[in-house]
């Protein structure tokens, strides 16, 4: 039963509301992370109310985001590993993220990729060095399509993305600016256009 509520750290909200006794059992799910009785009622009576919402016990978070509560150890905090980039390598970036880097010349028959783990920024529009790091507080870029810049808490929180998601939110930067907004969109600042010659191509290995 378990099973089918509960798949690694995180307990789906509707299947636990379908079962008979949801409350015992959401308890019993929780007190092995060291939740008490008072927070697991809490949690559940807020099960239906805003996305968002963050509960503690010692050791652990517990995030209600949408239709899961997420579980998160406390002592597994993003950290970036590396600052400045390479302009061409294999190069480890947190405990989960790689960057695979090249340079290219564009010719005619070379096609942007558009997945987004992939971003192809101007080589001659860069301002070097060239780093990455987790997002700061008051952090603005352009999107790619768009002529403003725009918060980018407000991007992610447009998105969807939960508490997590944000705390591990990585930008490569091109002096000051933000060129890429890792696996989300790229800055327009930096974008391919007829007249671009020379690329960076930036490749994202998730573990």
């Amino acid at each position: 039963l378990k099973n089918e509520i509960q798949e690694g750290l995180k307990i789906n909200i509707r299947e636990l509301q379908r079962i008979t006794s949801p409350r015992t059992i959401l308890y019993e799910l929780l007190s092995e992370y060291g939740f008490n009785n008072a927070q697991t009622n809490d949690i559940y009576e807020h099960l239906n109310g805003e996305s968002g919402k963050l509960y503690e016990s010692n050791e652990w978070r517990l995030l209600r985001d949408r239709e899961v509560l997420i579980l998160k150890n406390k002592n597994e905090k993003a950290e970036c590993l590396c600052n400045i980039l390479p302009l061409e390598g294999y190069v480890k970036i947190t405990a989960y993220k790689d960057f695979i880097i090249e340079r290219h010349s564009i010719d005619k028959d070379f096609n942007i990729p558009r997945s987004m783990d992939t971003v192809c920024l101007d080589m001659d529009l860069i301002e070097y060095p060239i780093s990455v790091r987790l997002i700061q507080e008051g952090d603005k870029f352009v999107p790619l399509g768009m002529k403003n810049e725009k918060l980018i808490s407000d991007y992610l929180t447009d998105k969807k993305r939960s508490v997590y998601d944000k705390e591990s939110q990585l930008v490569v930067c091109s002096g000051n600016k933000i060129a890429w907004l890792v696996n989300e969109r790229p800055d327009d600042r930096f974008r391919i256009t007829d007249n671009t010659r020379r690329i960076l191509k930036i490749r994202v290995i998730n573990h």
